[in-house]
Parts: structure tokens; sequence; C-alpha cells
């Protein structure tokens, strides 16, 4: 009597915003946020992608930031990462400023 092995389980890649996601802005550090959000693409290498912007992100712990160019101006933004990696909540600004501009909320897709 022989015992066949099979293989172990591949372990589930681990959380990461790597992928679309979608959401509101606000203009105003005090209002919630209630504009919406052009979806955009976290890919692989730092690459942030959207319909009319490129830019790069990085992300230490459970922080994101993001500098991209939209339309011949640069933004930047700080997000908290929420919810497993599916909810970003932070605040957006001009240039390298990441709170002059209002505050965002992005869901992933």
């Amino acid at each position: 009597m022989s015992c066949k092995r099979t293989a172990d389980p591949e372990p589930p890649e681990p959380p990461s915003v790597i992928g679309n996601w979608v959401g509101k802005y606000s203009i105003d550090i005090a209002t919630a946020p209630n504009l919406t959000w052009d979806p955009i693409t976290f890919k692989t290498g730092g690459v942030l992608e959207g319909s009319d912007r490129m830019g790069t992100y990085n992300v230490a712990g459970t922080v994101l930031t993001a500098t991209y160019v939209r339309s011949g101006s640069t933004f930047s933004f700080r997000c908290n990462i929420l919810e497993n990696f599916t909810k970003l909540e932070g605040t957006w600004g001009t240039g390298a400023s990441q709170t002059n501009g209002g505050q965002m909320l992005l869901t992933k897709n």
C-alpha cells in the first residue's frame, strides 16, 4: 500500500492596492467627499493610471501616497488603507501638498 502526496495549495496572495478604484472627493477639506472621482488603476511597480492622468504611488504599511499629472497640473494625495486593502480614505492637494484640496474616499472595484 502506498500513499500519494498531493501538492500543498498555494497560499493566497496578500492583500494589495493593485487594481481598479472608484470613489468620491470634495473640493473643501471641511466637506465630505461628494463629487465623482474618475476611476484610477494602481499597477505593479508603483504606477498610477487613469483616463487622463499618469503618476506614481507608494505604500508604506497602511498608508498610500501618490502624485500624478492631469491636464498639465500636478496633484498629490495621502490615504489610509482600510478594510483589508479595499478602501482608501484621505486627503488630496495641488502640487506636492497632500492636504490643500479636500477629502477623498476610494473603494476597490
